[in-house]
């Protein structure tokens, strides 16, 4: 498993395993149908939880870190 954030939460397959994608810690890129803006510095920053499991089963949290 390795880990990285791509600044917007993902969810695909390569190589015919699981890849999953930790949202931003800070602020979001937009996708190109979101604005012509490349930053949107408005969306809260949000975590992953990956817990993979005793069958190897991978399950992945999101969150959404609001302020206090």
């Amino acid at each position: 498993m390795a880990a990285a954030s791509a600044t917007s939460a993902a969810a695909s397959t390569f190589a015919g395993r699981p890849l999953i994608v930790s949202p931003a810690v800070t602020w979001t890129l937009r996708l190109p149908w979101e604005g012509d803006r490349p930053a949107d510095l408005d969306q809260p920053p949000g975590l992953a939880f990956h817990i993979l499991d005793d069958d190897r089963r991978l399950t992945t949290h999101y969150r959404v870190v609001l302020p206090a």
